[in-house]
């Protein structure tokens, strides 16, 4: 049977050819710009979409990447134009996609250089590294820790909720799959919620509980009172190692102290994903974080 080779080249165009004799086996499509890199096509076999990026600008018009529908033959979307985080840039004059788009083939999302990446506040993340590779280039990162002002912070916390992917840890995991986190300012628990395309959680084994009764506790005496003295806090469970509502035969889930540096403020449990695949959650066979 036929074998087609999908070839974009620096003319501009992409062109069809059969791969045992070399004749075409369709119309070519007018992209316009030169293609240095390779296209990816959508991995599943089925979805014919195919990516491919311009590696210059033509005339006033700047490079892009482009989605083409190979049925109706055409481009179906364009994006990139003088994109500011691009890596080769004439102070923001200039962007280039000769890199090869990549596709995740679990979820179907498209993966680009200079995705605008954002986290949480996590030790696992910082002990795993994963802060260390989301925080620089080719990625997008915003950085609320280069901040000089509470309104810059803040601007940063708003700015999340577009971003392309999330960065967390997660307090407890139950055996049934739900994500038990509790939050102070919560930035943290809004940006899971809802908002970033994709949230992708990071969890050691110890984050691990049997169900929500045990996410609590867990919250109460191994989450919360590290992360207190980490950041300075002066609270109750922070001198002790506990949540004072345990000194209760059977505490609430959102009993506890009532001071100004309390960090349990918002308790978020998350069953069950109207979107899916949206939040995905890795866990690592050892210990990482609170």
């Amino acid at each position: 049977g036929l074998v087609e080779v999908i070839y974009a080249t620096m003319d501009g165009n992409i062109y069809f050819l059969d791969l045992e004799n070399g004749d075409a086996t369709r119309d070519s499509i007018k992209l316009g710009f030169p293609i240095k890199g390779t296209g990816s096509l959508y991995p599943d076999g089925k979805t014919p979409l195919y990516v491919v990026g311009a590696g210059d600008d033509m005339g006033d018009k700047a490079a892009r990447t482009f989605i083409v529908d190979l049925i109706r033959g055409e481009v179906i979307d364009e994006y990139g134009f003088d994109d500011d985080f691009a890596l080769r840039t004439d102070n923001g004059k200039f962007c280039a996609f000769d890199s090869s788009p990549l596709f995740d083939t679990a979820t179907g999302t498209l993966i680009q250089p200079g995705d605008t990446l954002s986290c949480g506040g996590s030790v696992t993340l910082k002990e795993t590294g994963v802060y260390d590779i989301i925080s620089s280039e080719p990625y997008r990162f915003l950085d609320r820790s280069a901040c000089q002002t509470r309104e810059e912070v803040e601007e940063i916390y708003r700015k999340t909720f577009c971003a392309d992917a999330f960065f967390t840890s997660a307090n407890a995991v139950t055996e049934n799959g739900e994500l038990y986190n509790v939050d102070g300012n919560s930035n943290r628990v809004a940006a899971i919620l809802y908002g970033p395309k994709s949230v992708i959680c990071v969890c050691g084994v110890n984050k691990l509980v049997k169900n929500i009764e045990e996410a609590i506790t867990r919250v109460k005496t191994k989450a919360a009172p590290p992360n207190t003295v980490r950041l300075g806090i002066e609270t109750p469970c922070a001198k002790t190692g506990a949540c004072i509502s345990l000194q209760k035969e059977d505490p609430d889930m959102c009993e506890g102290c009532h001071g100004d540096g309390r960090i349990c403020c918002n308790y978020v449990v998350c069953a069950q994903q109207r979107h899916v695949n949206r939040i995905k959650v890795i866990i690592i066979g050892e210990e990482y974080g609170y």
